[in-house]
């Protein structure tokens, strides 16, 4: 795992289809019945905030000045998981349940599932490969005999919270995503427009915090949510420094 605070270089944006997947998270959703929602959105800081990528090698064209519009910013919300604690957890959402994650192209249809401590994941390969998965972190969480096109493959239960587990395919390696379990059901990931949604959340005071590349964010404060009975609690804006800092850099 790379140590020290994680910089903000560029990127190209997110699939569209990260939107979709997010909008219908599963485990968000099967929480608890009659609570309340609780979205917003992640903001990336200031353009002139964020940390230039590195100059690369111009091959045989000389570069030209003022003719080609400079990459985007690096944007690590596709690693983020907005996650509440502290509230009245209300025991239904506790329960380990089964999560689909699908295999499209050639990778991952998102680059973190979060889930449920206990559940298993059933991995769905819709692309056109039949990759070989393995984990360095935790070998013996997914088989690692080739899925076929349309073939499935079950890991075996998420056991540890707050362990984020690598998932890998042995012939490529551009192919990898994340997996990692918390206590409850009250987190979703982020989409590629930076929004959140937590549905089913109970009546109570929250703390709303950000996990990130193994950890919890430490530089950004958590944010205080009341939620009143089935009423839902929008609007919600988490702002990103230049320089994102997570527990999992000190280990």
């Amino acid at each position: 795992m790379v140590k020290g605070p994680i910089l903000l270089p560029r990127v190209t944006s997110a699939l569209a289809l990260t939107t979709l997947l997010l909008l219908s998270n599963p485990n968000s959703a099967l929480a608890a019945e009659g609570g309340s929602t609780v979205s917003g959105t992640v903001a990336l800081p200031a353009v002139s905030a964020r940390k230039a990528s590195p100059r690369r090698g111009q091959g045989f064209v000389p570069r030209a000045k003022n003719h080609l519009r400079p990459p985007n910013g690096f944007d690590p919300r596709s690693r983020i998981v907005i996650v509440l604690q502290g509230g009245p957890v209300d025991e239904t959402d506790r329960k380990a349940r089964d999560s689909h994650y699908n295999i499209v192209g050639e990778n991952f249809e998102t680059d973190i599932l979060p889930v449920v401590v206990g559940g298993r994941i059933s991995i769905t390969n819709m692309g056109r490969k039949a990759p070989r998965l393995y984990s360095l972190v935790f070998p013996k969480v997914v088989p690692s005999d080739p899925i076929n096109k349309t073939g499935d493959r079950k890991t075996k239960a998420i056991a540890e919270k707050h362990k984020e587990i690598d998932i890998r395919d042995h012939d490529s390696v551009h192919f990898l995503a994340h997996i990692v379990a918390f206590e409850h059901s009250y987190f979703s990931t982020v989409n590629n427009r930076g929004q959140f949604e937590i549905k089913g959340v109970p009546a109570g005071t929250w703390n709303l915090k950000v996990w990130h590349h193994g950890g919890w964010v430490t530089n950004v404060d958590d944010m205080q949510i009341v939620v009143t009975s089935k009423k839902d609690a929008k609007g919600n804006k988490v702002v990103l420094p230049k320089r994102l800092k997570s527990t999992s850099d000190a280990q």
